[in-house]
């Protein structure tokens, strides 16, 4: 199981690590620079970037109908306890990006911690919280950039 495990979060972090990059790129070209902190040191030190940005993939989120709003994690299944995470971590975040290829979502951590409690809860072996639908995702996500829709606006500006 370890090293399922281990294969499992080695997948998953390089899953992550593209996206964030992906990320990037789209809010650069809006004129947004994310500089992200990529030792654990100062992640943990400060948070996942100097903008305060947290970002999480989310490939399969439109098959399930719901984003995953992580509160709690552990670093490992076999751990007994969660420690707070995700909206509830204590560094410098206070925007939550979250999403797929097609469709990046912006939160504020304010207002996700304030939904926190009203949804239905998702616990895996390294991480809880809860399922936020994706029709209210729109309602309440400060901005929800349609990548598609973003590349042909910026395509059409450069002609």
């Amino acid at each position: 199981m370890i090293q399922d495990y281990n294969d499992y979060y080695k997948q998953k972090l390089e899953e992550g690590q593209e996206y964030q990059d992906f990320v990037a790129s789209v809010l650069l070209k809006m004129g947004i620079v994310l500089s992200s902190y990529s030792s654990k040191k100062y992640q943990y030190a400060k948070g996942e970037s100097t903008n305060g940005i947290e970002i999480k993939c989310q490939k399969n989120y439109k098959q399930y109908g719901t984003l995953c709003i992580e509160t709690h994690e552990k670093a490992h299944p076999e751990n007994m306890d969660y420690i707070h995470s995700g909206i509830f971590r204590g560094d410098n975040s206070w925007l939550f990006i979250t999403g797929d290829d097609e469709t990046i979502y912006i939160f504020s951590h304010t207002m996700l911690k304030g939904l926190n409690g009203h949804y239905d809860t998702y616990k895996t072996p390294t991480s809880k919280g809860y399922k936020l639908p994706i029709k209210d995702a729109d309602k309440y996500c400060a901005k929800r950039i349609d990548v598609i829709e973003q590349n042909t606006h910026n395509d059409k500006n450069r002609s």
